[in-house]
């Protein structure tokens, strides 16, 4: 399996190298609707899936899509958005399931904003890598642990439950496979922006337009992931309830 190396020391997290299981470093207590998922994962929460395969530009990939295919809102356009959270079987697990990615949009914008205020030199080089350099650490991390969590344990759930959906699930796991490649070049672009920040000059801006657009392309990408996942998941939960599904 191949290993993005997120973490700008070179390393692996403190976590993962004291041995923490996967739950933990997740932060789920044993009761936590995700631990156990988190769990059967182990140590695969901290690794990076193989990057060997190929993928067509089409108008369903991330980056040209604008929202998910007609023929598969026909769950959303029964459960649309404005009636999720009063919703009898919007239950624990998609509630927590929701405020991470509220969590991972919050985070995004704030890398953003960081990088925004740094160009604007409003923040020295100094403050913005101690701002900086932990929050992109646990983003990609934390990203990457979520995706694999979903890929292992709730896509095949949600497929099995609903087969017409099938092919949304296929975009997303595209989806993922697209997202891993743009934090890897997010993680090699970071790198080489933080490395050049003592030195200024043009060199440093050079390196932090690349940065920033990368960081731009990998926000964007998301942001279109997360809503189009939500939209073709919490229909499924709204239509079975988690108990039935068995989440």
């Amino acid at each position: 399996m191949a290993r993005l190396a997120l973490f700008l020391d070179g390393g692996r997290s403190p976590d993962a190298r004291e041995g923490r299981s996967a739950a933990v470093i997740a932060g789920f207590s044993p009761g936590h609707p995700w631990a156990g998922a988190c769990s059967a994962l182990g140590s695969r929460a901290l690794t990076f899936g193989d990057d060997a395969g190929n993928f067509l530009l089409t108008d369903t990939s991330l980056d040209q899509r604008a929202g998910l295919p007609d023929d598969l809102k026909l769950l959303i356009d029964r459960y649309p958005r404005e009636t999720w959270q009063g919703h009898d079987n919007l239950g624990q697990m998609a509630r927590f399931w929701l405020q991470r990615h509220a969590m991972f949009r919050d985070m995004g914008g704030t890398l953003l904003g960081a990088v925004d205020d740094w160009r604007e030199q409003k923040l020295d080089a100094t403050q913005f890598a101690q701002f900086f350099v932990p929050r992109l650490n646990w983003f990609l991390g934390e990203l990457e642990g979520h995706h694999q969590i979903e890929d292992v344990h709730y896509f095949p759930v949600f497929r099995r439950a609903e087969s017409r959906l099938g092919r949304g699930f296929d975009i997303l796991d595209n989806d993922h496979h697209m997202i891993h490649d743009a934090l890897a070049m997010n993680a090699e672009a970071a790198n080489g922006f933080l490395k050049r920040l003592a030195e200024g000059g043009d060199a440093l801006k050079r390196a932090g337009d690349a940065y920033a657009t990368e960081n731009d392309r990998l926000v964007a990408m998301l942001m279109r992931h997360l809503d189009d996942e939500e939209d073709l998941i919490i229909p499924v939960i709204l239509d079975r309830g988690e108990a039935n599904l068995g989440v």
